[in-house]
Parts: C-alpha cells; sequence; structure tokens
C-alpha cells in the first residue's frame, strides 16, 4: 500500500490567519510535495 495515492490533509485555516493568532506557530511548505507543516517555535 502506498501512501503517495492518498489525497493530502486539508488545512484547518490559512497559514497567514493562523499566524496573527497564535505567532509561536511556524509554518513551512514541503519542498517536495508542497504541504504546509505547522511547528511550534522555540
Amino acid at each position: 500500500m502506498s501512501t503517495s495515492s492518498r489525497p493530502a490533509r486539508p488545512e484547518r485555516r490559512p497559514p497567514d490567519e493562523a499566524a496573527t493568532e497564535h505567532p509561536e506557530i511556524t509554518y513551512i511548505g514541503c519542498a517536495r510535495c508542497g504541504t504546509l507543516i505547522a511547528g511550534l517555535d522555540g
């Protein structure tokens, strides 16, 4: 079973909107697939 055929999970909200609400959350994009990944700063 290949995981690459699965559709990406939709984000709950746009990263720019989330960044204003929670500035400690940083979003980066995967260079290979373009998926946004959220991480805690610090």
